[in-house]
């Protein structure tokens, strides 16, 4: 998280990286654990990062949303389960927008065509980041897990 604080180049990347370890925990050790692990680490990037941006993100999204997404892919119909994330990505991606005009002062978002684009393309990269995860969460399963699991106990 502070390498992408300190670049502002990759700092989203490094928050969806870090949001691996609680999908790694939430798998191992369940949800309570990654949820302590979500506030430990969304509190101490807040308070520590030279740029916030990559907390507000952390903590406004990428940071909970591995966790949501096994209880949301209980969800028996596929376009149910659709229709939940893209709802809640699309009000924490509100919220993110507003914190960084409103808290971090961010000038980028002053103009509604940035907005709006900006909504375009994050709404393509969460489909593209959800397959991924969820690639990454068979992945794990089938080919790694067995070599962590003496890691977890």
């Amino acid at each position: 998280m502070f390498f992408g604080s300190a670049t502002n180049v990759l700092d989203i990347t490094c928050a969806g990286f870090a949001s691996l370890i609680i999908l790694l925990a939430n798998i191992e050790i369940g949800t309570s654990y990654s949820l302590l692990i979500y506030f430990v680490v969304g509190t101490l990037s807040f308070i520590l990062l030279p740029d916030k941006f990559c907390a507000v993100c952390y903590i406004g999204f990428i940071g909970w949303y591995p966790i949501a997404k096994n209880y949301i892919e209980r969800i028996k119909s596929n376009i149910a389960a659709w229709t939940v994330k893209i709802i809640l990505f699309n009000i924490s991606l509100a919220l993110i927008i507003s914190a960084s005009v409103f808290i971090l002062s961010d000038n980028e978002f002053k103009t509604p065509w940035i907005i709006i684009a900006g909504v375009v393309i994050s709404n393509v990269a969460f489909v593209l980041f959800d397959i991924a995860l969820t690639r990454l969460i068979s992945l794990y399963y089938f080919k790694y897990r067995n070599r962590f699991k003496k890691f977890f106990g």
